[in-house]
């Protein structure tokens, strides 16, 4: 079976010189012509079709519509020189393609198929109707081409293309032609690759080449065999997507599967991670109203004791006030905070105040318990906020929680810092305290008083 393809150009209207030339049974024909002859209108189809039948559509718009397209098309190009599109100008690209006489059913339906296929391959979407025809003895399907909008017809048509490109360079009208040849042969070698030789066909028929009948008969045994290897070639793509697709779906339900499996391991990480955060967050909290009680309490004491000492050094005047303050100091914290260089000047001079001394670190003996047992909770709660750190980068929704033992662990840092400066304050008291006279001092344990109330040591 040999190939078949031929393309025609056709314009809206004929030229004049064109008419001039050609008349009888070659008189040319304009788009609305040979959409009528496919139409089968009667005066425009061949007289040897006994039977006309209107043509199936295989692809794209209707036929009917092709003057139309051509039509717009023309109204939106213009040509090298900006001038509107004649109406002699080329713009329909009319082809056909077809098998012989007597071809198989099956056959020609798959080169049907192939050779749409090689259509819209070759032209995309300046593709715009394919129709076939059953009322003659060669199946055959008519394909219908236009350029785009503001394309110039040699676009779709790279005989005239190359013609008109040798004329520009100034190759003689002749040599031009030889181009236009050159570059239908082209068409045809293309068609044959896509269409004619999966198919079996032969390019080319015997009596052109003018070759021997036995050739002829190898090479259309050499077609059937390439015809037989494009075959295996398509099984062997087909078989190959088939598998690859199978494979497709095997990795996507892995990857479904994994996808669950760490979605699960997430949710259960987060659900830890929320306790384990609540559980440092109980702590901590469990760890600072501790440590606040602890803490008010001592100030408490220290205030009541400073309050004392003052009225009963006010009632029973500067000595006796001061001594009995002194002695009763002695047993309270704020002894310890304030006098305590000023206890240990006055051990060195009497024995008796080694024993209030002694007393004194039995207290604070009894006391050191419950500094350690502050200071484990000190680290239970940094060890909670090294857990609650690590877990931020996974957890947004800690970091408020955080915050607030941040802002628990800033105020006990205040404290300890008002203590520290407690104590500063202590040394440069006493050293004032050598200098004051009686009365002086009397005023001056006034204002350490009020002081101590400024510092605003209450719950």
């Amino acid at each position: 079976m040999i190939q078949f393809i031929h393309v025609n150009a056709y314009a809206q209207k004929i030229s004049v010189k064109t008419k001039e030339r050609k008349e009888g049974d070659d008189k040319p024909r304009s788009v609305q012509d040979i959409i009528n002859e496919t139409l089968r209108v009667e005066g425009y189809y061949s007289p040897t079709i006994t039977n006309p039948q209107p043509p199936i559509h295989l692809y794209g718009t209707p036929v009917e519509q092709m003057p139309e397209i051509v039509a717009d098309w023309a109204k939106q190009t213009k040509d090298p020189k900006g001038r509107k599109t004649r109406a002699d100008a080329k713009g329909l690209l009319a082809g056909v393609f077809s098998v012989k006489k007597g071809t198989p059913p099956e056959v020609w339906e798959q080169v049907k198929d192939d050779g749409i296929a090689w259509a819209k391959a070759k032209y995309g979407e300046r593709l715009k109707c394919v129709v076939e025809h059953i009322d003659e003895e060669h199946p055959h399907c008519h394909f219908f081409v236009v350029p785009l909008p503001g394309e110039a017809f040699e676009t779709v048509h790279e005989g005239i293309a190359a013609k008109k490109a040798a004329l520009s360079e100034g190759v003689p009208r002749k040599e031009a032609n030889i181009e236009y040849r050159k570059a239908m042969k082209g068409f045809c070698d293309g068609y044959y690759e896509g269409v004619g030789a999966p198919n079996g066909m032969l390019r080319l028929g015997p009596r052109r080449r003018r070759v021997p009948r036995a050739v002829y008969f190898a090479e259309i045994q050499q077609a059937q065999a390439m015809k037989d290897q494009f075959k295996r070639v398509a099984e062997l793509k087909q078989n190959a997507e088939i598998e690859a697709e199978i494979k497709i779906l095997g990795a996507e339900a892995v990857i479904e599967t994994a996808n669950s499996e760490a979605k699960t391991i997430t949710e259960s990480a987060v659900s830890v991670a929320k306790t384990t955060i609540e559980s440092a967050d109980s702590e901590a909290k469990t760890i600072i109203s501790e440590a606040k009680l602890e803490s008010s309490s001592i100030v408490i004491k220290t205030k009541a004791a400073a309050s004392s000492h003052l009225e009963k050094s006010e009632s029973k005047g500067y000595a006796d006030g001061i001594k009995k303050a002194e002695e009763e100091a002695k047993q309270s914290w704020f002894y310890k905070i304030f006098f305590k260089k000023k206890v240990e000047s006055m051990e060195a001079e009497n024995s008796a105040v080694k024993k209030e001394r002694d007393e004194l670190k039995e207290e604070v003996g009894l006391l050191r318990p419950l500094k350690d047992r502050f200071q484990e909770k000190a680290s239970a709660l940094a060890s909670a906020m090294k857990r609650i750190a690590g877990l931020e980068s996974a957890l947004e929704h800690a970091e408020k929680k955080a915050e607030l033992a941040d802002k628990h662990k800033s105020e006990i840092d205040n404290l300890s810092n008002m203590l520290i400066k407690a104590l500063d304050r202590n040394k440069h008291l006493e050293a004032v305290v050598e200098l004051l006279t009686p009365e002086d001092e009397k005023k001056q344990i006034k204002q350490w008083a009020q002081e101590l109330d400024d510092t605003g040591y209450s719950i």
